[in-house]
């Protein structure tokens, strides 16, 4: 993938995470005639155990009556979406400093290698700071 689709599509997916709610989100659910053993994600201020009001419902992952959402998977999916809501922001972040080093990283590999192929005897000099900015680069990319 280009660097410029691999930031297009991350920019999306960051665009998406900021236009949702901002949490936090957690899981529960409901074991009551009402909710039919509901599991629901949540946000904000929120007392488990307590059926919540509408406007903190964020997903809601099995509701048996009515049958909307009835799915094996209903636990595990909402956790899912629940630890999506700081996950993807962190992992876009990520991506974009990996993205940027990695960009960095191949610039300077282009200017070692040119160098070195030209081998003209005055650019020893360039090519021990290109070097020297290629191991600065892989030991940024080794902290993160």
């Amino acid at each position: 993938m280009s660097s410029t689709a691999s930031h297009d599509w991350v920019e999306q997916l960051r665009a998406l995470a900021e236009a949702s709610d901002p949490g936090p989100w957690m899981v529960d659910g409901a074991d009551d005639d009402m909710a039919m053993s509901a599991t629901f994600v949540v946000r904000g201020r929120y007392k488990p155990g307590h059926w919540p009001d509408a406007e903190q419902v964020v997903a809601i992952t099995l509701l048996q009556s009515p049958n909307l959402a009835l799915a094996d998977l209903d636990e595990r999916n909402a956790k899912f979406i629940a630890a999506a809501r700081d996950g993807v922001p962190r992992l876009c972040t990520e991506v974009q400093q990996l993205t940027s080093q990695r960009d960095r990283l191949a610039e300077v590999l282009r200017r070692v290698v040119s160098t070195v192929d030209s081998k003209v005897p005055g650019k020893i000099e360039v090519t021990r700071k290109t070097i020297d900015e290629a191991r600065a680069l892989l030991s940024a990319m080794d902290k993160s």
